[in-house]
């Protein structure tokens, strides 16, 4: 970590010692391996939400969201709602009363789950050795469900 790297940050230390460094790259530092998968997380939790609506490519309708939202919750030319049903439903490891919490969650708050943004419901209803794995396979299907979104789009360009 580049605090512990560089002297220059001592100051900076003793001030901020309540900084903790994200869940996403704390999976990263658990699992190398899961590395890549969280800086996906990462680029998708800083995408900007766009100021003016985009137009679909799939449904030619103009939504408010970042794509992976509207890809699982609005775009009606795609099987991602059904996708992510059977995701909360088969994903591993889910203990019952965070499937149960899962289901019931608002669609802006399931998204930040699955990002890994908030983790503390998680953490009271997992134990936290199994998180990190949790965290990858949410990446994976947000993956899966982005380039599934992206590769079906077409383009339709007039001569």
């Amino acid at each position: 970590m580049r605090l512990e790297q560089h002297k220059d940050f001592s100051l900076f230390k003793e001030v901020h010692k309540s900084l903790e460094p994200a869940t996403i790259w704390r999976v990263a530092k658990i699992r190398p391996d899961s590395l890549s998968l969280m800086k996906f997380l990462s680029r998708l939790c800083c995408k900007k939400p766009p100021e003016q609506p985009v137009l679909c490519s799939k449904c030619t309708h103009h939504h408010m969201h970042i794509e992976v939202v509207h890809a699982l919750f609005e775009c009606p030319f795609t099987d991602s709602p059904a996708r992510l049903q059977t995701f909360i439903e088969t994903v591993r490891p889910l203990s019952a009363p965070l499937h149960e919490h899962l289901k019931n969650v608002e669609p802006a708050t399931l998204v930040l789950y699955l990002m890994g943004m908030i983790d503390d419901v998680i953490a009271d209803l997992m134990p936290i050795e199994l998180y990190p794995e949790s965290l990858i396979n949410c990446a994976n299907f947000l993956q899966s469900v982005l380039s599934s979104h992206q590769e079906n789009s077409t383009h339709f360009v007039e001569p």
